[in-house]
């Protein structure tokens, strides 16, 4: 939860948010351990390389450096080690320690050497639990007493941040960002909440508008303008950032949440869209069934974010749901609504259950999910496929199971399991790595693998996973996992794979003499410098094959999505299996070297392959990043639900020379 101060993903985090508005602390401690081996941290952190621009140079020059001198102070009198200005950073407000500084308050970071309970070995001797307990608590009174005798020099200081917001908003170019998408409320409602949460002002958009070749309807879009108190979190919010101080970094550069929920934005140079009163709360989605109960179908849109777990809701109820693989019109040519791919299509007659138990369970449904499903009378469609063509598909029920534990990466599996269970009501099986020989896969119909490594799976292993596939089931891979997948033979797709042990480019210098081949030279401390390599928690843009299942729902080919590994998919020779392809020029928002820039450009972000009767879907990328990626995790439940739907044609039938050599 540290770094959901932004993101606001748990209930927990929303609570602490509210009370922190009630408050606007001037002074604000976030205290952590870090490992066994690190004395203590205090900031200031480094001068300008890991700080952020949009706050006032005050900030970290003047109250963090007045501060320092007492926490210093407190533990040279206790004779405990300390550092400054190295490591963590100050750069997004996702932490404790920085989310007050944009709101002109100061935070404060303190890490101490953790003692892993009560002792533990390190290399500066035992550390003590009440060691680790005796540091935090100096440098907490020493904190009090640094606020207090100098509290006029906080005050003053939060009185003209907020004033200077305004100033700097004045100046900037954009007046204000709309956004929003008519055919999912659910989304747009849950990125204003985030907003609301943020005490930024917001506006109803009051008239329909075409921007940036988008369209806004008019009470389903929203203006924020730029010029409010909250500018500093507005503009983080928004937009994007590609020019930095420094290369190497703490966590992520890429923190935009309105690239993360993957809705409809526009930029305007003016604040003319900006009228009304400034909204109070979230309009209340009353889900219903347009048009009452049905003796023939229901049909639900899969562009609203609810629809997944609404599928599952149906699928639990006992209900068949249908998936339809084209887009149509129902209704009559004078009055018809359209329909995306993907649409649920739920027939009456093809239940168990009498007409009267249907409408009571889909009513119940649209409620409890604030959907809106509705009626039809007829299979007959005014325009595009009728309700009973083969291209409309009985959904399958999803049995899934996740690997756990030996090698996998333990947030990655906990974001899987969170976006499968608590957002789409699907329970995820864990099998532990080491129990996988024994595990009875054939009562799953999907198997997921985050990142991590799966070394510990032996040849066994890796032959029967290979033969569930062949058999029917799908499997859905992240990051590592992908590259695991191919090297391992399950698929017979290719990685765009950078020299270097994995890196995409290096530091090292070139050798005196600057022989070809010759091993080049590097000073020790440029080892500090490896970090630059890495891809530091990115955003970049994506185009996405909406008419593919994995695509279902998403109704613009722009894909933003969040990077931070260094696999990179070679797009697939099959002209089919390449849902999401990075863009020739994809970096949105974030740091990102040039070697790692040009492996990106290009390269596949989501594939999916062939094998036997069943089918591997391997994502480049984490969908399900801190479960803020709305955007891209509905990939990733597309894959949980509809994958098994998903049958490619073979693509070319004979591979090239060159592509053999490959």
């Amino acid at each position: 939860m540290n770094r959901d101060w932004l993101a606001l993903t748990q209930p927990e985090s929303r609570a602490r948010m509210a009370f922190f508005h009630e408050w606007y602390p001037n002074v604000m401690i976030d205290f952590h351990e870090m490992g066994t081996n690190g004395t203590y941290y205090f900031e200031p952190s480094k001068p300008f390389s890991t700080e952020n621009d949009l706050i006032p140079r005050a900030t970290y020059e003047v109250l963090n450096v007045h501060l320092a001198k007492y926490f210093a102070k407190a533990l040279d009198n206790l004779g405990s080690l300390y550092w400054t200005k190295e490591q963590f950073d100050n750069l997004s407000p996702i932490y404790g320690s920085t989310y007050p500084d944009f709101q002109g308050g100061v935070g404060i970071t303190f890490e101490v050497g953790s003692s892993r309970g009560l002792a533990q070995e390190g290399t500066n001797g035992v550390v003590t639990f009440p060691f680790t307990i005796r540091n935090h608590v100096a440098t907490g009174l020493a904190t009090v007493r640094g606020a207090v005798e100098e509290k006029e020099l906080y005050l003053k200081h939060q009185r003209e941040f907020f004033a200077s917001a305004l100033t700097d908003a004045r100046k900037f170019p954009t007046k204000a960002y709309v956004f929003g998408n008519a055919q999912d409320e659910t989304l747009t409602n849950k990125f204003l909440n985030l907003l609301l949460q943020h005490k930024i002002e917001v506006h109803e958009l009051g008239k329909t508008v075409t921007l940036d070749k988008q369209q806004f309807e008019k009470g389903k879009a929203y203006v924020v303008p730029t010029a409010q108190p909250q500018y500093r979190i507005v503009n983080s919010l928004f937009e994007e950032l590609t020019t930095f101080h420094d290369s190497v970094f703490y966590d992520v550069t890429g923190w935009s949440q309105a690239h993360a929920y993957g809705l409809a934005v526009a930029k305007q140079k003016n604040t003319s869209l900006v009228q009304g009163a400034p909204v109070q709360a979230v309009k209340t989605l009353n889900g219903t069934v347009r048009g009452g109960q049905s003796s023939y179908a229901y049909l639900l849109s899969w562009s609203d974010y609810n629809a997944p777990r609404s599928l599952t809701a149906l699928q639990r109820a006992g209900l068949v749901a249908k998936v339809s693989f084209k887009p149509f019109s129902a209704g009559t040519a004078q009055s018809s609504t359209d329909f995306g791919y993907g649409t649920l299509v739920i027939p009456v007659a093809a239940q168990k259950l009498p007409a009267d138990s249907v409408f009571q369970i889909v009513s119940r449904i649209s409620r409890q999910n604030q959907v809106t499903f509705t009626s039809v009378g007829t299979g007959f469609s005014a325009k595009g496929i009728d309700l009973g063509s083969n291209n409309v598909r009985t959904a399958p029920e999803t049995k899934a199971a996740i690997l756990v534990g030996q090698g996998t990466n333990s947030s990655e599996v906990g974001e899987a399991w969170f976006v499968a269970s608590q957002q789409l009501g699907v329970p995820l099986s864990r099998i532990e790595v080491g129990n996988f020989g024994r595990a009875p896969l054939g009562r799953y119909s999907s198997i997921v693998l985050v990142g991590g490594s799966y070394s510990a799976l032996d040849k066994a292993a890796v032959a029967k996973l290979r033969q569930w596939v062949q058999d029917g089931g799908t499997l859905i891979t992240l990051k590592n996992a992908s590259e695991w997948a191919i090297r391992q033979g399950i698929v017979k797709e290719k990685l765009l794979i950078p020299a270097n042990g994995g890196w995409a480019d290096t530091t090292a210098t070139t050798s005196a003499k600057g022989k070809a081949g010759a091993p080049g030279r590097a000073d020790f401390v440029q080892q500090e410098q490896e970090g630059t390599r890495a891809i530091a928690g990115s955003i970049y843009s994506a185009d996405i094959d909406i008419t593919n299942p994995i695509g279902f729902g998403l109704t613009s080919r722009r894909l933003y999505v969040f990077r931070n590994g260094t696999t990179f998919l070679k797009p697939s020779r099959n002209p089919y299996a390449t849902v999401a392809q990075y863009t020739a020029q994809p970096l949105v928002s974030g740091y990102v070297s040039k070697g790692n820039l040009k492996q990106i450009s290009s390269s596949a972000a989501v594939v999916v392959s062939k094998v036997g009767s069943g089918r591997v879907v391997l994502f480049a990328d984490d969908p399900n990043f801190r479960h803020y990626w709305h955007g891209t995790s509905r990939l990733f439940a597309n894959a949980l639900l509809l994958g098994p739907l998903l049958n490619l044609p073979e693509g070319p039938a004979a591979i090239s020379a060159e592509e053999e050599q490959e």
